[in-house]
């Protein structure tokens, strides 16, 4: 009984020494001065320190309202320029999930960060594979956001990027590849390019323009940020309609148009290409151009 008793003490001390090991270590390589917000799916909000210590310092903590990022947020659009015609046409940078998942945590973490701290995020959102496409894949946007100047600054290291999962024994695991997080001294490369609007400025250096880093003037964008949508908008003028009545070239081109688009959306339904959900959401969507 003494034997068992002697082996069953050794056994605990070994476990407790073990557990005390593993603590350290997970201690050691746990970041520092990094404050997780909110963290789900492979998605998080973070406050952490400037990446580059050469920067000025923010203007924080920076008391803004959750509905004033989501409208900053939500104005931002990325270019999509056809390869082929050339025609340009804009869509969101982030659906209405993300947003309602980053807004409140952004805000709560600029009037949390200090001078030399940024607010870092990642979250996944379902982006069209092509300009009002029907068909979307996982896309990822990953940056950071600072306050300076009177302006929200967000610097994008993953710009609507594909969701990098891989495979093992059948089963999807978490992201294997480290998300990047934005730079201030080197620009991101990204399929997709930023696009400026009134009240949202693409951030020029020594390098020139750059097409990954915007400055956003909420009160600007506050009364006139465009709803979410995944549909383009064309940055080409209407041709001119006839005098004296709403009909005219633009107006048959666009009925034309709308027709033909609705057609499309039903064969995709039809071939089981999209969902019944997908099919009413975009039928709703067409139908109020009407």
């Amino acid at each position: 009984m003494e034997n068992r008793a002697a082996s069953a003490r050794r056994v605990a001390q070994w476990s407790g020494a073990l557990a005390l090991v593993a603590a350290i270590t997970c201690a050691a390589d746990a970041p520092r001065d990094v404050t997780v917000l909110w963290s789900a799916n492979d998605q998080w909000v973070k406050v952490e320190p400037q990446d580059d210590a050469a920067a000025p310092p923010n203007d924080h903590p920076a008391r803004l309202a959750s509905e004033a990022i989501s409208n900053a947020l939500g104005a931002l659009r990325i270019r999509i320029v056809d390869e082929d015609t050339a025609a340009e046409a804009q869509r969101s940078v982030f659906t209405a999930e993300e947003l309602r998942n980053l807004a409140p945590r952004i805000a709560a973490g600029l009037a949390k960060a200090g001078p030399r701290q940024d607010v870092t995020f990642s979250t996944i959102g379902s982006h069209p594979r092509a300009a009002g496409g029907l068909v979307k894949d996982p896309g990822v946007n990953a940056g950071r956001v600072f306050y300076d100047d009177g302006k929200i600054n967000v610097i994008f290291g993953e710009l609507q990027s594909g969701y990098r999962k891989r495979s093992v024994y059948g089963q999807r695991t978490e992201d294997f590849t480290p998300r990047r997080q934005g730079s201030r001294t080197k620009a991101a490369e990204n399929e997709w390019v930023l696009a400026a609007r009134p009240g949202v400025e693409l951030h020029s250096d020594a390098g020139g323009v750059r097409n990954d880093w915007v400055e956003i003037d909420s009160a600007a964008v506050a009364s006139g940020a465009a709803p979410v949508s995944q549909a383009p908008a064309a940055t080409t003028p209407p041709a001119a309609t006839a005098a004296g009545s709403g009909e005219g070239p633009a107006a048959t081109k666009s009925a034309v148009d709308l027709e033909q688009r609705l057609k499309t959306l039903k064969e995709l339904r039809d071939k089981n290409l999209i969902s019944e959900e997908a099919y009413r959401a975009k039928m709703q969507e067409l139908l109020s151009e009407l």
